[in-house]
């Protein structure tokens, strides 16, 4: 590959005939670039919550932001699931605010940060590809665009953004990245302007592990970034300290290990017991994940969508030789990161070991000994960025020579590019159909417990209890301690008429499993209120509200049961709590309406009853509502058009009010 040019080099002038194209195609390149990415992912806000969107998002009340206010946003940071993720809780927060818990809300933003990254990586490229040159010859400028392209319209990007939870993985990337740009640019300025860019660096990168805590490893990719952006054609070392910061990332690797091997304070904090919890070893782990870093490398270089999923079933490496190509993807894994570092140590190939050596680095704390979960896409949002440079110098190098590599350097990317959003859209589409969604998911694991719950929430959404309950009793059967399967088809027995006991049984069940499950609390409540268990339903929502003191709907379960038991004051009190956590929820203005009328307050009942019908104006029974409040104020008139309405809604009990 041949690299750009700097200080040492005569910068070439561009010819006048090339010179309006020069100044066209980096604009005209990046809106292009963000017009693209747009289209590639059209129907994305079609797309809900999966899997982990329920305990960070669906499930946690904290981040359930209703009203605007700085008490809300502090307890979406402090009682998230993850508190050490505030940035990401923030957005979370903000997100619910501005679309009412919709998940369009969130894929919208997701989009956004995404187009922004893309913009960043290509910002990236561009300085990398020209840090020393004053201006931007057409290869190169064209070079960064095919490779920020590459980066944001390759499929294996689609899990980050669609899959809403991931924003984390999004804004750890936006703000690492920012700090490395920022550090390239401070390093090409002097005086205030350096230290105010230094100063962006460093509030990135805390911006960034407050997103993520993969963004840790930015300090090594501004690392990477001086030695392989700011001295490249120049002597690695120019202070007798510049060989002690040279060998920081290897001074930084042995403690580690050492660390591992006696178990020290980082294996104690970060590891510890927790590998207990997983159905693989620490060694497992190590050997596996070679291979899994090349199943994701032959997904860039063979993007088939069908080749993409939320899970995969990867088996593990036992040994070296369990399966034969562990010791292989092992060796290829070493070669690579021994050939970047050979790279960085060249004078004139700093900028490709700089690009080779960013996705080992980005992909060290994810990959390596702690115990996430063995394979995720997700996982190479950031560290992709290494890869579209590389493709960067590739196009770049093409365009430099004759007119062949021209042709190939245009028209091959194009082509390719065009490829990618096709396989992007097809993505975005599936994720966008829950059950075929989750029936892809099953061809690629067809085994897993989680995947099968999910499936089940598709169907129950859809109303199609039956291949709901179908596919919770799969999940249950392929994992007996899932909790969420068990509640989930409890509620769905639980509305099915003579399956009530089948419903309680499951959600008994999902509670031994684990007695703070909110809404399996609730939903027992439920059950219990319909068989005239008033206590036991009370015992259920209180303990519910205990345990989620933010969970609207069990306020207002319980202002129901009150009501119904002619607790009256509790009831409206309840109502109250419901509606300062969800203050537009219409059901909630209805119930609270009802209370009042019930209450003897009529002129009450009339605010909160108009309130729910402007937001519900077709429900009969609201109007049904509406009309005996006006009677009882003496408004004949307006009660007989409401009563009028709901009976054209429906409704026989008002059709039969004179």
């Amino acid at each position: 590959m041949t690299e750009s040019s700097d200080t040492h080099v005569k910068p070439q002038t561009p010819r006048p005939d090339r010179l309006w194209l020069s100044r066209f195609l980096l604009p005209g390149g990046t809106i292009a670039l963000l017009i693209v990415t747009i289209l590639a992912y059209v129907g994305i806000t079609n797309i809900g919550f999966h899997f982990d969107d329920y305990p960070n998002i669906v499930n946690n009340d904290s981040i359930q932001l209703n009203r605007f206010s700085l008490e809300g946003f502090r307890d979406a940071v402090l009682y998230a699931k993850i508190p050490s993720r505030a940035v990401a809780n923030a957005s979370f927060a903000l997100d619910w605010w501005r679309g009412s818990g919709r998940p369009e809300a969130y894929l919208e933003t997701n989009l956004v940060l995404h187009l922004i990254n893309a913009l960043l990586v290509g910002g990236l490229l561009l300085l990398t590809l020209s840090y020393r040159q004053r201006t931007l010859p057409l290869p190169v400028i064209w070079g960064c665009l095919v490779g920020a392209a590459f980066w944001a319209l390759h499929p294996i990007q689609v899990q980050a953004v669609a899959y809403i939870v991931q924003r984390m993985a999004e804004l750890a990337a936006l703000f690492s990245l920012t700090a490395v740009i920022a550090y390239l640019l401070g390093r090409r300025n002097e005086g205030l302007r350096r230290w105010l860019l230094y100063t962006v660096a460093l509030i990135a990168f805390a911006m960034g592990i407050l997103s993520k805590e993969n963004a840790w490893i930015t300090p090594l990719l501004i690392w990477l970034a001086e030695f392989g952006i700011c001295r490249h054609r120049e002597p690695l070392v120019r202070h007798p300290l510049d060989r002690l910061l040279l060998a920081l990332p290897l001074l930084l690797f042995g403690y580690g290990l050492w660390d591992l091997l006696v178990e020290g304070p980082l294996y104690r904090a970060f590891i510890g017991e927790t590998y207990a919890l997983r159905d693989f070893t620490l060694q497992e782990r190590l050997l596996t994940q070679p291979r899994v870093i090349l199943f994701h490398l032959s997904q860039l270089i063979w993007p088939l969508p069908e080749r993409f999923s939320l899970e995969h079933d990867f088996p593990l490496s036992q040994g070296l030789l369990e399966p034969p190509a562990t010791l292989a993807a092992l060796l290829l894994v070493f070669a690579w990161c021994a050939a970047g570092l050979t790279m960085l140590l060249i004078r004139t190939r700093r900028l490709t070991g700089f690009f080779m050596l960013w996705p080992p680095l980005t992909l060290s704390i994810e990959s390596s000994v702690i115990p996430l979960e063995m394979i995720f896409e997700h996982r190479l949002y950031l560290p992709l960025a290494g890869f579209a440079g590389l493709v960067a110098l590739a196009v770049t190098s093409l365009l430099r020579r004759s007119k062949p590599g021209l042709i190939t350097g245009t028209l091959v990317p194009v082509l390719f590019i065009t490829a990618l959003v096709v396989a992007v859209h097809q993505r975005v589409a599936l994720w966008g159909d829950p059950i075929r969604f989750y029936q892809d998911i099953l061809r690629h694991v067809p085994d897993s417990s989680r995947a099968w719950n999910g499936l089940g929430l598709a169907h129950a959404n859809a109303e199609q209890n039956s291949e709901a309950e179908s596919a919770f009793t799969r999940a249950i059967r392929l994992n007996p301690a899932n909790q969420m399967a068990w509640g989930n088809r409890g509620a769905v027995r639980s509305k099915i008429k003579g399956r009530e006991q089948e419903g309680f049984a499951d959600l008994e069940q999902a509670l031994l499993l684990n007695s703070d499950a909110t809404r399996s609390l609730v939903n027992r409540g439920n059950l219990l209120r319909r068989m005239d268990q008033p206590s036991l339903a009370l015992r259920d929502y209180n303990r519910a509200i205990e345990v989620s003191p933010r969970y609207a709907l069990a306020w207002n379960n319980r202002g129901l049961l009150r009501l119904s038991t002619r607790d009256h004051a509790g009831a409206l009190e309840d109502f109250h709590r419901a509606l300062r956590i969800e203050p537009e929820n219409p059901e909630f203005l209805a119930n609270r309406g009802s209370a009042w009328l019930l209450a003897g307050q009529p002129a009450r009942a009339l605010a909160d009853l108009e309130a729910a019908l402007g937001l519900r104006p077709q429900d009969a029974a609201l109007h049904h509502n509406l009309g005996l409040a006006h009677r009882r104020l003496g408004q004949p008139a307006a009660a007989q058009e409401h009563h009028d309405i709901a009976c054209r809604l429906g409704l026989d009990r008002a059709c039969r009010t004179d």
